[in-house]
């Protein structure tokens, strides 16, 4: 997935190619680990659909 992260304020805001906000994290480490989580989850939902 491609995203762009912005850093706010003491924050990291997450938007995706359109510009469009996704979430907020505390740092660029938890952003990318919220990332991940987000695409094991539509990997299992794809899974499912088959």
């Amino acid at each position: 997935m491609s995203v762009e992260m912005r850093n706010v304020r003491g924050h990291v805001e997450v938007y995706d190619l359109f510009g469009q906000f996704l979430f907020s994290a505390d740092t660029v480490s938890e952003a990318w680990a919220e990332l991940r989580e987000e695409e094991d989850w539509l990997s299992q939902q794809e899974q499912y659909a088959s």
